[in-house]
C-alpha cells in the first residue's frame, strides 16, 4: 500500500522504533547478543520503515541468531517480536488494518 511505500522511503523514526522495543532494551534483562539483534531490527525499521518477520532469518540477523529469533529468545519473546513487526506493517498499510 501507499503507506508502506512512503515509509519504505522515509523509514520509521528511530525513537519511535526504540520505544516499541523498550522492554527488550532494558538493561540487565537480556544478553549482549539479544540487544544487538534488537538493535539490528531497529536499524532496519529506521532504514526501511517495516520489516517482514521472515527477514529475521537472513543476514544480518542470522549472523547473530543462526537458527532464527527462536534460537536467541524464548518462544514468547520471539512471538512478541513477530507481533510487533506485524503491527508496524499493518499500521503502515491501512487496507490490512481491521
Amino acid at each position: 500500500g501507499f503507506g508502506l511505500f512512503v515509509r519504505s522511503l522515509v523509514g520509521l523514526d528511530r525513537n519511535a522504533a526504540k520505544e516499541l522495543f523498550a522492554n527488550y532494551l532494558a538493561e540487565g534483562t537480556h544478553s549482549v547478543t539479544q540487544i544487538r539483534f534488537i538493535n539490528a531490527v531497529i536499524d532496519e525499521l529506521t532504514n526501511k520503515g517495516s520489516v517482514d518477520p521472515s527477514r529475521l532469518y537472513d543476514p544480518p540477523f542470522s549472523d547473530l541468531a543462526p537458527t532464527g529469533p527462536e534460537g536467541l529468545f524464548t518462544s514468547a519473546e520471539a512471538g512478541e517480536i513477530f507481533n510487533l513487526l506485524n503491527l508496524i506493517r499493518n499500521r503502515a498499510n491501512p487496507q490490512i488494518a481491521a
